[in-house]
């Protein structure tokens, strides 16, 4: 990976983590006065995405530019998968135009007159991807090759304070780098976790999406997190 990649994934993850981008303009400016709806580019477009079960609320197609919306309860950090789709099927339904496009992605605010989330700019047009950077990117991987370090005492401390406002009580929870059944890196949580009106599958499902949300990395094992409920009769950790 060149040392450009590199600053760029870097980059990245620093922004799940610490912040996120905020579009300049509202949501309701996104989509513009000249937005063509009734296009055949915006057709297309609009049937690709509902064929990969891309949830969006607004899309917005102007002479040289593309602008997507997602729902407001989309879950961030966005999914890779979800972006790269989104960016076939602008190709795709591009590829036979003589434009290059702006490809705007970004999440609807949950509250009126507040910033969209900017997810992802880049381009698309005249038959092939104009972006000169991935968008996804191994953050274990870039770990491992000593290029990118996760504070994993930071996360901790934010995914204990954001699963309490969830109902969820955490107890000595500690996140590592191990290898999965596949052989492949992955973070391994542990420690215990209680909630009095949680089933076990929905507290490790709270854990697992923060976890994800401070670290960027998508494949995590939560097999040694011990889950209380007092749904059990037996208030032992199970």
């Amino acid at each position: 990976m060149t040392s450009v990649q590199r600053k760029f994934a870097a980059g990245l993850i620093t922004l799940f983590i610490i912040s996120s981008i905020s579009y300049t303009g509202q949501t309701t400016k996104l989509t513009q006065v000249d937005c063509n709806e009734d296009s055949d580019l915006s057709k297309n477009l609009r049937k690709c995405l509902t064929s990969k079960g891309i949830d969006f609320e607004k899309l917005c197609v102007t002479k040289d530019h593309i602008d997507i919306v997602l729902n407001v309860n989309t879950v961030t950090p966005v999914d890779c998968r979800i972006i790269n789709a989104i960016r076939d099927c602008t190709l795709e339904t591009v590829s036979a135009e003589p434009v290059v496009y702006e490809v705007t992605i970004s999440i609807a605010p949950s509250t009126q007159n507040t910033p969209a989330q900017l997810v992802y700019t880049g381009h698309a047009g005249t038959g092939h991807d104009t972006d000169s950077m991935p968008i996804c990117v191994d953050v274990l991987a870039l770990r491992a090759e000593g290029t990118l370090s996760i504070n994993f005492d930071t996360v901790v401390k934010k995914v204990s304070a954001d699963a309490g406002r969830l109902g969820v009580r955490v107890y000595g929870l500690h996140i590592e780098v191990k290898k999965g059944k596949d052989g492949k890196p992955i973070l391994q949580v542990s420690g215990r976790a209680r909630a009095s009106n949680a089933s076990k599958s929905r507290v490790r499902g709270i854990v697992t999406a923060l976890v994800n949300k401070y670290t960027g990395v998508p494949k995590i094992g939560t097999d040694n997190l011990k889950v209380q409920s007092t749904r059990v009769i037996d208030s032992r950790i199970k």
